[in-house]
């Protein structure tokens, strides 16, 4: 079976029971205060499996299909048998190392909450982004416009960092940014000739 549909499941299920029980999605929640000081480490796991509302996780399963099932088939074609774990490797540890720098930065802020799959999801988004540069990815606000991927990759990276520094609209750009750090560098460490062939690519759209 499609490990990306069995993951869809788990986070669709779950976070479906934590709109039905706040109390089971309130202890799920990441809160780096709690983490560090009560030692709630279950948590970097937990948080990734509730959502704030359904268009949240609406979104986050939406961009998970779009590029988990083409990342998960590329991995179980490089790396066989160990495809599938692999895969679910590159998900457990986007969702964990987006969480780091909130962990680090956040906790002395009793208050502070986060939760959804956005980090391992951009983990998934920059995997397929290596995988597939050149690929046109198009978007509602821009009809019939299709924006290679790694210029999209380039612009949403930017976009986190800035926007993680006006920290004005209560999102984890952070964790966005960090997932899709990881799933770069996942990435390189399994197939080192994605970043060869992404160096050649970018040359080539900037003329050099």
């Amino acid at each position: 079976m499609n490990l990306t549909y069995v993951l869809m499941a788990l986070i669709a299920g779950i976070s479906f029971l934590g709109f039905w029980m706040p109390g089971l999605k309130a202890a799920g929640c990441f809160s780096p205060y709690e983490t560090m000081h009560h030692g709630k480490w279950w948590q970097l796991f937990t948080h990734g499996f509730f959502h704030a509302d359904f268009m949240h996780l609406a979104f986050n399963l939406w961009v998970f299909y779009l590029m988990g099932v083409p990342v998960e088939s590329y991995l179980n074609m490089v790396q066989g048998n160990l495809g599938g774990f692999s895969f679910f490797s590159l998900f457990l540890g986007g969702l964990l190392f987006s969480s780091v720098w909130a962990l680090i930065s956040k906790s002395n802020r009793p208050n502070y909450r986060e939760l959804g799959a956005s980090g391992a999801v951009s983990s998934i988004l920059f995997a397929f982004i290596l995988i597939q540069p050149n690929q046109k990815l198009y978007f509602i606000f821009l009809p019939g416009i299709g924006i290679p991927a790694f210029v999209f990759g380039i612009g949403y990276l930017l976009y986190s960092v800035w926007m993680a520094r006006r920290n004005s609209d209560g999102v984890a750009h952070d964790a966005h940014f960090t997932g899709g750090l990881f799933g770069i560098a996942y990435m390189l460490l399994v197939q080192p000739r994605l970043g060869l062939y992404f160096i050649d690519l970018l040359a080539y759209y900037l003329g050099l």
